[in-house]
């Protein structure tokens, strides 16, 4: 009969000790622990302090600021807010183009000469950034539409007119007669 004995190893907690065939190390302690006693709360690593990195935000420079165990967090702020590394980023100007993320640099940045606006690359046909010229208003570019829908019904108009005609010269000869 096989003995189980050799494979694995037995839990490093002082109240478990049981034979595990799967073993966890701990990073901090470099001990083996079974499933139940592997997380460093429940052993009580003394390894696990050196392993916990926890850092801040910066709201100025978007920066992570690590912060020590044992620090308040508003003191270990305004230390790196006094520091030379807390510079406030630049926004970066971005395509208008509704949907565009594109960041403009010097290379990427196209200025119309219609419209003044700068957009990407991608955007620098008139017809793909809704070109419009400064003398044109708003109440002109919502008119066109408007114009066309007038003209769609004259056009509707005309056509039934038409029908009607043909109706009355091909239908004359149909229509019933008493007798």
């Amino acid at each position: 009969m096989a003995q189980f004995s050799d494979i694995g190893a037995a839990c490093s907690h002082q109240s478990c000790c049981q034979q595990d065939f799967l073993p966890l190390t701990c990073d901090g302690c470099k001990k083996q622990f079974c499933s139940a006693h592997f997380s460093s709360g429940v052993h009580a690593c003394q390894g696990a302090a050196a392993k916990d990195r926890r850092v801040l935000i910066c709201s100025i420079c978007k920066r992570s600021v690590p912060h020590p165990a044992g620090e308040d967090g508003a003191s270990v702020l305004s230390r790196h807010c006094m520091s030379d590394e807390c510079r406030p980023r630049v926004e970066t100007a971005k395509c208008p183009v509704l949907g565009c993320r594109e960041n403009l640099t010097t290379i990427n940045t196209y200025t119309c000469p219609v419209c003044s606006k700068r957009v990407c690359m991608m955007h620098r046909h008139q017809e793909a950034h809704r070109c419009v010229t400064s003398t044109q208003s708003f109440v002109h570019r919502r008119s066109k539409p408007e114009k066309s829908i007038l003209a769609r019904r004259r056009s509707k108009k005309q056509s039934n007119g038409v029908m009607a005609l043909l109706r009355r010269l091909f239908c004359v000869g149909l229509t019933p007669t008493k007798a």
